[in-house]
């Protein structure tokens, strides 16, 4: 009787994962959604694929993340945050310069989602 309790909670805590890395996708595409100008490509950890295209034209930027710890990094430290997630290979990107550009030019629409707190000051 044991291997069927293991085998359901094994069926429960891995539901429960899934959960968890939708509501993370769910949270970095209302991030990403914020571009509005170019076009942002995401492939996120789980292999799902987005993208995120503004009203205006702009670079076309693609990023892939390797790691959901790019998002606390991200809302809370902002353009700092997110350097160093890269710098920890949390994330890649195939033009970093096209990247930057992107977030350059976009940087006050995404800077209206990061999380103020004592952490994260402007």
């Amino acid at each position: 009787m044991r291997p069927s309790i293991d085998k359901a909670n094994a069926q429960i805590n891995s539901k429960k994962i899934w959960y968890r890395l939708k509501m993370l996708e769910l949270l970095a595409s209302r991030y990403f959604s914020k571009v509005q100008k170019g076009r942002l490509s995401v492939e996120f950890p789980s292999g799902a694929y987005n993208e995120f295209e503004g009203s205006e034209p702009g670079p076309h930027a693609f990023i892939k993340m390797k790691s959901f710890r790019l998002l606390p990094r991200m809302l809370l430290c902002g353009d700092l945050g997110m350097a160093e997630s890269f710098m920890a290979g949390e994330w890649s990107t195939t033009d970093l310069a096209e990247l930057l550009k992107l977030g350059s030019i976009n940087s006050s629409a995404l800077k209206q989602v990061y999380v103020k707190t004592w952490i994260a000051r402007s």
